[in-house]
C-alpha cells in the first residue's frame, strides 16, 4: 500500500483559489492513473490525501511505483493553468 499527501496544498488553495487547487488534485489523480497497473486500487481519502492498493507487489516494487508518481507529478505540475509552480 502507499498513502500520500500533497505537500502544500492548503498554500496552493489559499493563494491561488480552488479551482487551481482542484486542476492539481486533477493532475496527480491522471499521473497517478498512467503509471498505477489496471488492478492497483487507486483512491482519494481525503482533501489532498490519497492510497493505493497494489496487489502482489513486494515493498520495493511499491516504492519504485511510488517515486515514479512523484517524480511525474512533480514535473508535470511545472504549469498549472497559468501558474508556474515553486519548487521548495
Amino acid at each position: 500500500m502507499i498513502m500520500f499527501d500533497l505537500d502544500h496544498f492548503k498554500d496552493v488553495n489559499d493563494t491561488l483559489g480552488h479551482p487551481i487547487g482542484d486542476a492539481v488534485i486533477r493532475k496527480f489523480c491522471e499521473v497517478a492513473a498512467i503509471v498505477l497497473r489496471p488492478n492497483d486500487v487507486f483512491g482519494r481519502i481525503g482533501g489532498e490525501e490519497f492510497a493505493v492498493v497494489l496487489p502482489g507487489s513486494s515493498i520495493e516494487a511499491a516504492c519504485a511505483r511510488a517515486e515514479r508518481i512523484r517524480e511525474s507529478f512533480a514535473e508535470k505540475c511545472l504549469f498549472v493553468g497559468d501558474h508556474q509552480s515553486i519548487r521548495r
